[in-house]
């Protein structure tokens, strides 16, 4: 039985080992308490041995513990902070798309003002789409066409001012001519003046530029003063702003004055623009008046189906008891010209010619002319 009790012992050592230590500060906390003074030496050690066990214990426990927690808190921790930067993102993509439609709303808020005193030709907003050209574009691209009511010649505006004519036109898309285009032309007078030119393109590679050549000369033009449309040529409504006067000069051998104009547009940064449709058409000049020759578009003003021509009235025939047909007049009763009578042709075929009616007697009397 003893090597039973050994082979037990043997086989759960470990458990044996582990219960002794932990009944041991038992057993001295017992004694302690019935016989406080009885401490001797052993009892001292036994009792620092177990402080330090359960010292390593707690520290090997609370280590785990806390290993366990903190497992647990950084899972959820990433988690939460995945999920925080993709929120985050979110945010940041709603907030530039709300900044950009605050932006969108303040531009078209401007153009509506901008055209809300045209009288006359329909606005159609529009949205630039393309540029050609680099550095400087000399043409844009709109999302409208003919399915829009879009037309070549048409005059586009910004909220600043004027921007082109529309060049050329598709079913869903145009191409607009810029006005620093050297190929552009628009009818103009200055503000305080009102003194009129053309003013024309005058770009390059590198800027955007207009000009106007041909002020009169006796009209007072000054940098500073606010060129406008003067509503000739059916393109433009009179009034819309095209650019400020930057220079003068008058050369001693010319007429006119010529200005270099600062245009009211940033052609560069233009985005949204008004398509002024459904323009009336073109004054007729009147008599005595040279007609405007309208270089804006580089082409005429569709003015309509031209006026059919009259057709001719049908010949009527008459009949034969009538005194006139074909051949001779007939004399009346009164006394006549012995002369021949006017004979008044008609096309096709006619009745016979009825014969001359002899004059009376006093045919001399009288001096009666052909009828």
């Amino acid at each position: 039985m003893f090597l039973a009790v050994l082979q037990l012992l043997a086989r759960y050592k470990g458990i044996v080992v582990v219960g002794l230590l932990l009944l041991t500060p038992l057993m001295l906390l017992y004694a302690q308490t019935k016989r406080p003074g009885a401490r001797g030496p052993v009892v001292g050690v036994i009792v620092d041995v177990a402080a330090g066990l359960e010292r390593a214990m707690l520290w090997a426990t609370g280590g785990i513990l806390d290993g366990l927690e903190h497992y647990v808190t950084s899972v959820g921790s990433w988690s939460e902070l995945v999920a925080l930067r993709r929120e985050r993102g979110l945010a940041l993509a709603w907030w530039a798309r709300a900044e950009e439609l605050e932006h969108e709303n303040d531009e078209l808020r401007a153009l509506a003002r901008a055209v809300a005193p045209i009288d006359g030709p329909r606005p159609l907003g529009a949205r630039v789409v393309g540029r050609t050209g680099a550095p400087v574009s000399s043409l844009i691209t709109i999302d409208v066409g003919s399915a829009d009511g879009v037309r070549r010649g048409d005059g586009v505006i910004d909220k600043a001012g004027v921007v082109g004519v529309v060049l050329a036109v598709g079913r869903r898309a145009s191409d607009v001519l810029l006005l620093s285009d050297s190929r552009s032309a628009v009818d103009v007078v200055v503000q305080r003046t009102r003194a009129r030119g053309i003013l024309r393109g005058s770009g390059s590679e590198d800027h955007y530029g207009v000009s106007v050549d041909d002020f009169d000369k006796l009209r007072d033009v000054k940098p500073g003063d606010a060129v406008v449309t003067s509503g000739l040529g059916a393109r433009f409504p009179p009034g819309l702003l095209v650019g400020t006067v930057l220079e003068t000069s008058a050369p001693d051998d010319s007429l006119y004055v010529e200005a270099e104009l600062r245009p009211a547009t940033s052609f560069d940064r233009v985005e949204h623009v008004q398509v002024l449709i459904d323009r009336p058409p073109p004054r007729a000049p009147r008599l005595g008046e040279e007609p405007m020759l309208d270089e804006v578009d580089g082409g005429p003003v569709d003015a309509g189906p031209a006026p059919a021509a009259p057709r001719p009235k049908p010949a009527v025939a008459l009949p034969a008891s009538a005194a006139v047909d074909a051949g001779p007049v007939a004399a009346p009763p009164a006394a006549l010209d012995a002369g021949p009578t006017a004979a008044l042709p008609t096309p096709g075929p006619a009745a016979p010619p009825a014969p001359v009616a002899a004059p009376p007697a006093n045919a001399g009397a009288r001096d009666g002319g052909t009828p």
